[in-house]
C-alpha cells in the first residue's frame, strides 16, 4: 500500500498532459468502482460576467486561450469551444481554421508556435466568437529531444510497463515548466506578446487560411484596441502564469506611454473590466521563486475613486476566475495576501475561487482515489466550469442552476 500511495502523488504532481497521462491512469485504475458521486462546487469572490454578456455588443468577442505543461498539438481546445459554443447558443463553425505561424520580432527565422483562429456564431449571426488558441509547445520541443535517449532499449527494456509509461509523461511534461522558469521565459512571453498582437489586429476577414510572420503593435494602437474590443482570457494550468507576466509587462509598456499620451482611449480602457478564466490555476506554486510585482499592496490607492494614483490604473478591473480542484495537488486557490504581493495593483485585480470537483472518485486498492491527470485537465468536461464561464456567476442564481453555492466576498474597492 505505501508504494501505491507514493507513485499516486508522484503522479498527481506531475499531471499535465491528457493523452499519456490517461494512459498511465487507466493502467493503475484498471480494477475500479466509482464510489461516489462530484463534490460540493464552492464559488467564493465577486460577481463576474461571462462570455454571454460580451456577446450582446454588435461586434464579435475575442477569446484568448494559452495552455500549460505537456506537449499540446494545434486544436487542443476544440472541447472546451464545442461546449461553450453549445452553452452560448452557437451553432454555427467555420468550416476550417485559419492558422498564423508566429515568428519573433527579433529574429524572423525563430519560431514561437502557432496560432489558431476560429470562428464560432448564432444562425443569425448577430453574437460571434473569435476563438484564438495559442500553442507555444513548438518552442520547448527541442529541448525534450534531449530526454529522448531514455526511451531506447537500453533503458526501457529494464522498466516494468507502468514505470516506462511514467517516464515518458515526466519527460513529456515536467521540461516545460523547468524551461519557462530558467532560460525559456522570454521565448514563451513572446509567443503570448505575438498571440495578443494577431487578436488585436486581426478580424476573421483579414485572416488568410495561413500565413506566418511577426506582428507589430505600438503602445498607442494596442491602448485603443483593448479600450473598443470585447476580450477574454482563458488559460489551464502554467498558462496562468504566462498571462499574469505578459499582462504585466503589456501595462508597464502602457504605463509608459500613457504618460506622455493622455487620450480617450486611455481613458476609456482605464474604466473598463477584463477578464480571465484560470483552469488549474497554478500561479501561488509558479509565483514561489518570483519577486513581488512592480507596484504591489496598493490596491485600494490605484483601484478606489479618489485613490492617491487612482488616475493611473491600466484598468477599472481584472477580474480574475481562478477554478481548483482539491483533488489536484498542482492546483491552489489564490489568496488576498498573494493578490496584494504578486499582481500588479494597476490591473485593479479581483480573485473569485472556484472549489470544484471535474472528475469523481473510485475505489482502488480498498481506498477512494480519483484519477489525477481528470482532476487536473477535465475542466473543459465540465458542465459548472463551461457555464460559469459561458454565463459568468449570474448562471449560479438562474433557475435549475443550484450545482454552485456562491459566497460573496465583499470588495475591497
Amino acid at each position: 500500500m505505501p508504494k501505491i500511495i507514493f507513485l499516486l502523488i508522484i503522479f498527481v504532481l506531475t499531471a499535465g498532459c491528457r493523452a499519456v497521462g490517461r494512459g498511465i491512469a487507466e493502467e493503475l485504475l484498471r480494477e475500479t468502482q466509482t464510489v461516489n458521486n462530484l463534490g460540493p462546487c464552492i464559488v467564493t469572490g465577486h460577481q463576474v460576467a461571462g462570455v454571454d454578456s460580451h456577446l450582446q455588443s454588435r461586434q464579435p468577442i475575442k477569446i484568448l486561450m494559452i495552455h500549460g505543461i505537456g506537449t499540446h498539438y494545434p486544436g487542443y481546445s476544440l472541447l472546451l469551444q464545442e461546449n461553450l459554443a453549445r452553452n452560448l447558443g452557437l451553432e454555427v463553425m467555420s468550416r476550417s481554421n485559419k492558422n498564423i505561424a508566429l515568428r519573433s520580432l527579433d529574429n524572423p527565422d525563430t519560431d514561437l508556435g502557432n496560432l489558431r483562429v476560429t470562428f464560432l456564431a448564432d444562425r443569425e449571426m448577430k453574437k460571434r466568437i473569435l476563438f484564438y488558441e495559442l500553442t507555444w509547445s513548438e518552442i520547448t520541443a527541442a529541448q525534450k529531444q534531449m530526454l529522448v535517449y531514455d526511451y531506447s532499449q537500453l533503458y526501457a527494456s529494464r522498466r516494468v510497463v507502468f514505470n516506462q509509461m511514467m517516464k515518458k509523461f515526466l519527460d513529456n511534461a515536467l521540461p516545460d515548466a523547468v524551461f519557462y522558469m530558467s532560460s525559456g521565459r522570454d521565448l514563451i512571453l513572446q509567443s503570448a506578446a505575438q498571440a495578443m498582437c494577431w487578436m488585436l489586429r486581426t478580424d476573421w476577414e483579414d485572416l488568410p487560411s495561413y500565413q506566418k510572420g511577426a506582428c507589430r503593435i505600438s503602445a498607442s494602437e494596442q491602448m485603443t484596441a483593448l479600450a473598443e474590443q470585447n476580450v477574454v482570457f482563458i488559460t489551464h494550468s502554467l498558462g496562468s502564469k504566462i498571462f499574469i507576466d505578459s499582462f504585466t509587462a503589456m501595462i508597464e509598456n502602457l504605463d509608459q506611454t500613457e504618460q506622455s499620451l493622455h487620450n480617450a482611449a486611455s481613458a476609456r480602457l482605464k474604466d473598463k473590466k477584463l477578464t480571465v478564466f484560470m483552469m488549474a490555476n497554478q500561479l501561488p506554486l509558479l509565483h514561489m521563486r518570483a519577486n513581488p510585482a512592480p507596484v504591489n499592496n496598493q490596491i485600494p490607492s490605484y483601484c478606489t475613486p479618489g485613490g492617491k494614483n487612482y488616475a493611473k490604473r491600466a484598468v477599472s478591473r481584472l477580474n480574475i476566475v481562478a477554478f481548483n480542484d482539491p483533488n489536484d495537488l498542482l492546483t491552489y486557490a489564490i489568496e488576498p495576501d498573494f493578490v496584494d504581493n504578486y499582481i500588479d495593483s494597476r490591473m485593479c485585480p479581483q480573485v473569485t475561487n472556484v472549489s470544484i470537483n471535474v472528475t469523481g472518485a473510485v475505489s482502488a486498492f480498498g481506498v477512494g482515489v480519483v484519477n489525477p491527470v481528470a482532476a487536473h485537465v477535465d475542466y473543459d468536461r465540465s458542465a459548472e466550469v463551461i457555464d460559469l464561464i459561458g454565463q459568468g456567476t449570474e448562471a449560479l442564481s438562474s433557475a435549475g442552476r443550484d450545482q454552485c453555492r456562491f459566497i460573496r466576498l465583499k470588495s475591497n474597492f
